[in-house]
């Protein structure tokens, strides 16, 4: 690439990660196309052996087109990870305000984004397991993107028990994140929507100030 339930959810795709995967529904056609191309090359291929000439092939665009839009490889996929991540919280966040509650929240938020990413494989593994692969910037993206998720995560201050705030936050986000990686990587991204309770209730118990139950070996 040159360029490049309990989840409140009806529909089995959401808008905004749906015209990002479908390449069609943007304003510049071309340009989503090359970013949804992106994600499927990297996630196919791996971040080290994605290449311009086949994402350009898939696009279905010329290399004048791709690099109208997009210098190279890293700057196009970060571009199509920004776009994946924000359709993913946006969605993360709108569910989350249905739910007054910090236990009802974390369970919606969760269920939310294990289901997307179960229901796009190829976005999972690419903006999951093979971003940190892309180096230094596409660590500080991912850094964004789970400060924001933390957000959405976090116990309300009357809740946060001994642990400083920034702390849970890591915690809270490191162990989600962690444990999402290591679940496409082993037993693939339509495992994800299993993790749901587990997850919620390490959210639960830690954010809460007390310590998490660990499940499993």
């Amino acid at each position: 690439m040159c360029t490049g339930n309990d989840s409140g959810i009806d529909d089995p795709v959401d808008g905004g990660l749906s015209a990002l995967l479908d390449g069609g529904r943007d304003q510049e056609p071309e340009r989503a196309r090359l970013l949804a191309t992106a994600l499927r090359v990297v996630a196919q291929r791996g971040y080290a052996d994605a290449t311009c000439g086949e994402g350009i092939r898939h696009a279905g665009v010329s290399s004048e087109v791709a690099h109208r839009h997009f210098a190279g490889k890293l700057e196009c996929f970060l571009a199509a990870y920004d776009a994946a991540t924000a359709a993913l919280l946006d969605g993360a966040r709108r569910v989350g305000r249905e739910h007054a509650d910090w236990a009802g929240r974390v369970r919606a938020v969760l269920g939310y984004l294990l289901l997307r990413l179960s229901m796009a494989p190829e976005v999972a593994r690419a903006c999951v397991v093979e971003l940190p692969r892309a180096g230094h910037e596409a660590l500080a993206r991912q850094d964004r993107a789970l400060a924001k998720l933390a957000s959405l995560l976090g116990p309300p201050p009357d809740r946060a028990g001994a642990l400083s705030p920034s702390i849970v936050d890591s915690l809270l986000v490191g162990g989600v994140w962690e444990a999402i990686r290591t679940t496409i990587e082993r037993d693939g991204a339509s495992q994800l929507v299993t993790l749901r309770d587990e997850l919620s209730a390490w959210v639960l118990g830690l954010g809460g100030g007390s310590p998490p139950r660990v499940v499993g070996p």
